[in-house]
């Protein structure tokens, strides 16, 4: 029994390190992950032109780059580019990529232009949003006219 000690010991101390290796891993990719939680909320100015038909008709598809700006609405940030398509007078399917300085954000999603709060699905990120899960909701911000309003305002749900 004595001579089992010193190899439980060593057993025990061998299980425990490497235990607390994993442990201190996982933490560290959850930390990335997580480091995502308190997204701030950033704002998207909307041009006078589009690439493709501002009118917006059934079966039409446009592009759009936009200019991001920080929390405070202030600075720009990065850009909003991407397309969508008209699958009927007022609702869209739309896919974009938010464009920021520490990585992107993939958005997709439908929208009724008649609403002024739409939410999207987050597909993904790249960089320091790799990780990145949840919905994003687009609040139309000014008058809307022919379903598009002069600003967005993106609010993070991760």
């Amino acid at each position: 029994m004595k001579r089992l000690l010193p190899f439980a010991l060593l057993t025990f101390s061998i299980l425990g390190a490497v235990l607390f290796t994993m442990s201190q891993m996982s933490q560290g990719s959850l930390a990335h992950a997580s480091s995502n939680k308190n997204l701030a909320p950033v704002y998207e100015h909307n041009q006078a032109h589009f690439f493709g038909n501002p009118n917006h008709k059934t079966g039409d598809r446009i592009e759009f780059a936009n200019q991001v700006y920080d929390a405070n609405n202030e600075n720009v940030i990065g850009s909003s580019d991407g397309e969508c398509f008209f699958a009927s007078e007022t609702v869209f399917q739309c896919d974009w990529t938010l464009m920021l300085p520490d990585g992107n954000i993939v958005i997709s999603g439908a929208q009724n232009d008649q609403q002024a709060n739409t939410v999207y699905a987050i597909v993904g990120g790249t960089g320091a949003y790799s990780h990145i899960q949840g919905e994003v909701t687009l609040t139309s911000i000014g008058k809307i006219t022919n379903g598009e309003a002069p600003q967005y305002k993106y609010t993070f749900h991760l």
